[in-house]
């Protein structure tokens, strides 16, 4: 294994996270949020620097659901359940797609709350017609 992650070091190959295209988004507010979250991702999760560079990303786009999501984490982590069910909930109403499958495994997973858990999966099969991916854990 460590054979390989030098061959791979050496022919420059980097082991840091995708980036996110950000010319996707039409607009420039969205654009700002998107370069902000991309920049806040290098580093490490709940830093000084990342939560500054989310405010930044907030203030370019208060509704920008990665954003919004990836904020939520630390406060999870940390045992901060109402700060992070407010951020996740305001993730949810940007893109349920995206984000109902990860608030529901969070329910299950770290808060025991089962009826939540079930009201956002069985929301989420309906609104992407029994092809919901795959939870946190990869369940």
């Amino acid at each position: 294994m460590k054979r390989y992650m030098l061959t791979l070091i050496s022919l420059g190959i980097s082991l840091v996270k995708a980036q996110t295209n950000c010319d996707l988004y039409k607009d420039k507010p969205h654009q700002a949020a998107c370069q902000y979250y991309t920049d806040a991702i290098q580093y490490p999760q709940g830093s000084k620097n990342a939560k500054q560079l989310f405010i930044y990303s907030l203030r370019a786009c208060p509704t920008f659901g990665p954003t919004l999501h990836e904020m939520s984490v630390p406060y999870l982590k940390r045992g901060d359940c109402y700060t992070w069910k407010i951020l996740m909930d305001r993730a949810v109403q940007d893109n349920p797609v995206a984000y109902l499958s990860d608030r529901g495994w969070c329910y299950f997973k770290f808060l025991k709350d089962y009826k939540n858990c079930y009201a956002d999966l069985y929301r989420l099969y309906k609104l992407t017609k029994g092809v919901q991916g795959y939870s946190g854990d990869g369940d």
